[in-house]
């Protein structure tokens, strides 16, 4: 018996490479079981310690203080917040906030998105902070065009409800508190579980909608006014005995858009990196200067930033995509004057939503969207996304089943649960692959990064240089999509091989594997006809309805979400 409990036999990478090639036919193990991404880094077979020493250490995450990476708070009880989206496609009624934000709660939602279709009027803002606050939701407001209108609205909704026990709500009063406190918490959710997000972001709402309210000059001076009042808000509040109200969170970086209309990884990052550049100028400009001195620092822990990423089946990748993520946000930090250590701390409590991308949904067979749901969240949360929100399967077909909705919202609960994918801060330090990886994206995007780095988002979006970029990338990817070959899933390759030496792509239960008797599909088949082309039809349905202002400042071209399975489906 003894001998079944010796060590195992230690084997060399050579040893590894003379079994591999048995099945490789005797090609390079490199070579043949290698796979390159749409941003032209290689994906090797088998890494080992060699790989972390070769990496740049500029982008290194092991060269990173232990803030950057373990920065949940998760723990048994709580981990990543399960956000489901509410689309309020008609006018508001106390009864249906109420009567929506109770049937979100019990189908397990920590927070609600909430997409407004039109300018809601105070009483219905009134309403749906009591309502949220009283069921115990977290919020996330997305207002399209009226992002600005509606935010004000809200801000001005917490004033009159913020708590009498809370320090003078004046400018010279909290610039007082901050001189004066010993240490700042940088905690968002520091002494309380539920925060508002009002996600201010003109630059992305321009590129979702194709048109914003305001020019950039005036943006600029609502910006500040907005940025004063989060700021003194959230300084009180953090001051207050009483700590059951909400943190607000009131400015966001939406690059889900870029994601959606075909943007890979590295092109993702940069314009992440770039918005956010743009954004923290605007802070430190002397119009929002309501500090001792601009000091952007003591700006983000009280106007802080939410980042939110659409994220693909690609499990490991989506890790070291939102590890880089965070490597690069620290990095920009520093160079706007923080010292490492504190803007790996900053990087690290930063917000990061994550909502698995409907570009990889498929409209027929559509019980595999659940699968790449489930890979898309697991990959999400074990990255460091801090709210998750998983799209039901029919997202892109015109019905809209109840089931499905709930399902989605299980997902999470059963990686939490079930799984415990909470109970660790960061299970990705110390691989050799994912370090790697999240090393090389951070260095792909940093450098795509700096290439935008003397422009303005704004131009950019109006001379329509960042439509081409993106659209470049989405006809890469959709050149490798297979007609019919391969065998394997959606995280694999076939044995096909496109021109440009990548791997051509299978897409289960579409060009592999289909369901020709759409029995064990629930009806997907039949629904599969009613199917958008590009993106999902709630979404499409969500733009046409929404009243977009008759007299925007600035229009262009908006960008158009995709569906790599979109031209298979017949």
């Amino acid at each position: 018996m003894a001998g079944n409990f010796s060590p195992f036999e230690k084997l060399t990478r050579a040893d590894w490479e003379k079994a591999a090639q048995k099945i490789t036919g005797g090609k390079a193990t490199d070579e043949a079981l290698s796979t390159r991404t749409y941003d032209d880094i290689i994906i090797k077979p088998l890494y080992d310690e060699s790989d972390l020493a070769s990496v740049n250490k500029d982008f290194s995450a092991g060269e990173t203080s232990p803030d950057l990476f373990c920065h949940h708070s998760f723990s048994a009880d709580n981990g990543w917040e399960v956000r489901q989206k509410l689309v309020l496609e008609e006018s508001l009624t106390s009864q249906k906030i109420t009567e929506e934000f109770l049937a979100l709660k019990k189908e397990g939602a920590d927070g609600v998105w909430l997409e407004f279709l039109e300018l809601p009027n105070k009483k219905s803002i009134k309403k749906i902070i009591s309502e949220a606050e009283n069921i115990g939701l977290s919020l996330f407001i997305d207002a399209g065009p009226y992002e600005f209108e509606v935010a004000q609205a809200v801000l001005e909704q917490l004033e009159k409800s913020k708590p009498r026990n809370t320090k003078d709500n004046s400018v010279e009063n909290s610039k007082t508190d901050l001189k004066t406190s010993s240490k700042i918490s940088p905690k968002i959710n520091s002494k309380t579980n539920s925060k508002i997000s009002l996600n201010l972001d003109p630059l992305g709402t321009l590129a979702r909608y194709g048109q914003i309210t305001k020019n950039p000059e005036e943006l600029l001076e609502i910006w500040a006014e907005i940025a004063k009042k989060a700021y003194i808000y959230n300084a009180d509040i953090y001051n207050a005995e009483n700590t059951h109200i909400y943190n607000v969170i009131p400015f966001g970086v939406d690059v889900s858009i870029y994601a959606e209309a075909g943007a890979t990884e590295s092109r993702q990052l940069s314009l992440a990196l770039k918005t956010a550049k743009q954004y923290i100028d605007a802070l430190l400009t002397d119009s929002t200067d309501f500090a001792d001195e601009p000091n952007i620092e003591k700006y983000l822990q009280f106007v802080p930033l939410e980042f939110t990423f659409a994220v693909s089946p690609e499990m490991f990748r989506n890790i070291a995509f939102l590890r880089a993520f965070r490597v690069c946000f620290s990095k920009l930090l520093q160079e706007e004057g923080i010292a490492k250590e504190s803007a790996d701390t900053l990087a690290g409590e930063t917000q990061v939503h994550a909502v698995s991308s409907s570009f990889y949904f498929t409209g027929i067979d559509i019980w595999n969207n659940l699968l790449r749901s489930t890979s898309a969240c697991f990959g999400a949360v074990l990255g460091g996304a801090n709210s998750v929100t998983v799209l039901p399967i029919d997202t892109v077909l015109e019905s809209e089943n109840p089931a499905y909705r709930r399902l989605a919202a299980n997902v999470s609960h059963l990686l939490k649960r079930e799984s415990h994918l909470a109970r660790v801060g960061d299970p990705a330090s110390g691989s050799f692959y994912l370090e790697s990886l999240t090393a090389e994206m951070a260095k792909q995007g940093w450098g795509e990064f700096k290439e935008l780095a003397e422009g303005d988002m704004f131009s950019y979006l109006k001379n329509g240089k960042i439509h081409k970029a993106i659209e470049d990338d989405w006809q890469n990817q959709l050149s490798d999509i297979s007609n019919d070959r391969g065998d394997t899933d959606d995280n694999s390759t076939s044995n096909g091989t496109a021109s440009n030496g990548r791997k051509e792509k299978i897409i289960v239960g579409v060009n592999k594997f289909q369901d020709a008797t759409s029995q064990s599909n629930g009806g997907a088949q039949n629904e599969s006809s009613k199917a958008k082309q590009g993106s999902s039809a709630k979404q499409a349905k969500s733009r046409q309805q929404f009243e977009l202002p008759q007299n925007p400042a600035i229009r262009i071209d908006p960008l158009q979400p995709k569906r790599r399975s979109k031209h298979l489906e017949k």
